[in-house]
């Protein structure tokens, strides 16, 4: 989508993306703390010994309310901007890691931490979307991983600092990661204020000027900024309902029920199981599995990856260097095709060549060895636009 500017360092856009990753930091946090919390005999002194459900209840209250702003998140951030609903997001976070570490009854902590899983629902995806929009085509793929493996290191980070205070003798024990918790909220909130709002986002909204300057503040070649911005402004304008009966329709089903799949499977994979219990759970009973049970779970989970990964190989196309209008025309894709792209530098005897027809209504693949005759695929694909065609046969000359 653009170039970085050859004096800088570190482009803002790389800072940006660094700065709105805390998000990511703060989940990890969270997670890497709560099961070690849970379970420090000065939490238990302070909130008493919970019976089980009750402890699921606590552990898992940030994941239950973090469902619900999930699913208007997207619409605010669309209708508000991507930093507005962040910030957001970021305060009712801080407000419920306040509320946690300076709990006296179970009941206070609890609450704190059903508003900080609401916060948490509300900036999480949004952190993506933003990343997205203002990196390069040629970068994003490196940047949209930094909430990720901001999330990885809050895991550990969280781990590390109850094994530090563990020794404290006083509460002060397990609130001190709270008080840290809510020293990154505010980071993240004192981010969204100093960071320009998304390009794209502005340009949608009719407001070229200001999404010109953000382009500007975030070290991209204006050349190409204003490429981008004809692009995003050409984009239709429809209401919250109509974009969302839109990811059901014939043409975008598909790519609805792969991301579901997608999220689904994440959790099917047992990691929230193993990321919130592993610093005790797992140290106690895998001697006890291992010496009793039949592997069944691990055969699950690991089934459920490899079922993941056909499907990854089949139905995602490849992004990189693309612009998200290109994206949004990859998925228009056979099926399979991504396979067949990266299996042809395998097999160098055959050569593809794809060629469209007049009608206009097929793709036709015409496989050549190098000592036998031409063989003539048809795919039809009545959907895919002419452009895409062209980007389709340039991949396989």
């Amino acid at each position: 989508m653009a170039t970085v500017t050859p004096h800088k360092l570190i482009p803002n856009y790389v800072s940006a993306s660094i700065a709105v990753s805390f998000g990511g930091l703060l989940n990890g946090y969270d997670t890497g703390c709560i099961g070690a919390i849970s379970h420090m005999r000065q939490f238990t002194e302070t909130m008493g010994r919970m019976p089980a459900l009750l402890l699921g209840i606590t552990v898992s209250m940030v994941m239950l309310t973090g469902t619900l702003p999930s699913v208007f998140a997207g619409h605010l951030a669309d209708r508000h901007g991507r930093l507005k609903i962040i910030l957001a997001g970021a305060i009712l976070f801080a407000m419920g890691a306040t509320l946690q570490g300076t709990a006296h009854k179970l009941t206070q902590f609890i609450v704190g931490r059903a508003l900080g899983g609401f916060g948490q629902g509300m900036f999480l995806a949004n952190i993506a979307v933003y990343i997205t929009e203002i990196a390069p085509s040629q970068k994003r793929g490196r940047l949209v991983a930094l909430p990720q493996f901001a999330a990885t290191a809050g895991v550990c980070l969280g781990y590390f600092s109850c094994y530090g205070t563990v020794s404290v003798t006083s509460s002060f024990a397990w609130r001190l990661p709270y008080v840290v918790q809510g020293i990154l909220a505010l980071m993240l909130a004192l981010s969204c204020l100093l960071l320009p709002e998304s390009p794209r986002w502005l340009a949608l909204r009719g407001r070229s000027e200001e999404a010109v300057l953000a382009l500007r503040m975030l070290d991209f070649n204006m050349d190409e900024a204003r490429g981008f911005l004809s692009v995003a402004q050409q984009q239709p304008s429809l209401s919250g309902w109509q974009n969302f009966a839109l990811l059901f329709r014939r043409n975008y089903r598909p790519r609805t029920f792969l991301a579901l799949f997608l999220l689904g499977m994440v959790q099917l994979g047992g990691i929230d199981a193993i990321t919130y219990f592993a610093n005790w759970l797992v140290a106690l009973i895998t001697p006890i599995l291992l010496d009793t049970s039949a592997f069944g779970a691990y055969f699950i989970f690991g089934g459920l990856a490899l079922c993941t990964t056909g499907v990854l190989a089949a139905y995602m196309p490849e992004t990189r260097g693309r612009s998200l209008e290109n994206i949004q025309e990859a998925f228009h894709m056979p099926a399979f095709s991504s396979v067949a792209r990266y299996l042809r530098p395998l097999i160098p005897s055959l050569r593809h060549r794809v060629v469209n027809n007049p009608a206009d209504e097929e793709i036709e693949m015409e496989r050549r060895n190098q000592t036998g005759p031409a063989e003539a695929i048809s795919i039809s694909h009545e959907g895919v636009t002419r452009s895409f065609r062209l980007g389709v046969a340039s991949a396989y000359i």
